[in-house]
């Protein structure tokens, strides 16, 4: 219930994802991409019906939380949704715009730094869901980098020195959006948010219909907590590996997932 595809930052097409989950005994995918639903043409359904896979509208928006005392990239997961809504278009063109404008920065910031990326090849219009890991390989390409983690800790992490902040839509927007679509909100990767009271506080604060509990490789004791925690506040569940190819070989497709059940009680 989470992965991603060359439309975002994957490295398989939606056709070779579902071809994998087929290959591995999945009964179904959903291919959240980041900021876009691109992935979902009438070919990929026609073709995820005629090889016996289910498949589940999905994306990954990006939202920031902002406080006195703290900023923090929030994902949200949206499940279900009309893929076509005109609410849904608006945001992503809205995040299509927000990338364009942060990739071209910072490549220009790199440039000044030394570090000229002019020659590789970034195609702005055909790319899709545009971010730092096109930029990261680009990197890894010229030999300024040896791999993704080098990549991200020397030059694009949130600390690194060619970084560049985004403005993106907020949490509230966010969650109106996907729900005006008829989608399910599910709280992305909530074991990676830094601090439990800042968990705690968004879900209080905001109506997520659901969290991610059963996320990549993470360890039992920490899915727990969020099992307990779905059951306290009486949120739904979900899960997905967060797959992405080639750029993240720690995590393969299917090391975390919902039952077919789960995944009926989440669309319910």
């Amino acid at each position: 219930m989470h992965i991603h595809s060359t439309f975002s930052d994957g490295t398989k097409t939606p056709f070779e994802l579902l071809d994998m989950a087929k290959e591995i005994g999945l009964s179904g995918i959903s291919i959240t991409d980041h900021d876009t639903t691109l992935a979902y043409s009438e070919e990929v359904f026609a073709y995820a019906k005629e090889i016996g896979i289910d498949l589940i509208p999905g994306v990954e928006f990006s939202t920031m939380y902002e406080s006195r005392e703290k900023r923090e990239s929030v994902h949200i997961l949206g499940y279900g949704m009309d893929v076509s809504h005109p609410k849904i278009i608006a945001l992503q063109e809205e995040h299509l715009e927000r990338r364009k404008n942060r990739f071209v920065e910072m490549l220009d910031k790199l440039a000044k730094g030394g570090y000229d990326l002019s020659d590789c090849s970034f195609d702005l219009e055909k790319m899709g869901s545009i971010g730092r890991p096109h930029i990261a390989l680009a990197l890894i390409e010229k030999g300024y980098a040896r791999d993704m983690t080098e990549a991200f800790k020397k030059f694009l992490g949130d600390r690194a020195p060619f970084f560049v902040p985004s403005k993106m839509p907020s949490i509230e927007e966010t969650i109106a959006t996907i729900k005006i679509a008829g989608g399910k909100v599910i709280l992305a990767h909530p074991i990676l948010i830094k601090g439990r009271k800042l968990l705690r506080k968004l879900i209080s604060t905001y109506s997520f219909d659901g969290m991610e509990c059963f996320y990549g490789n993470f360890a039992r004791d920490k899915i727990e907590y969020l099992l307990k925690m779905c059951e306290d506040k009486n949120l739904l569940i979900s899960g997905g590996s967060d797959y992405h190819g080639e750029h993240r070989t720690f995590v393969s497709l299917g090391s975390s997932f919902l039952t077919e059940e789960g995944v009926r009680r989440l669309l319910s």
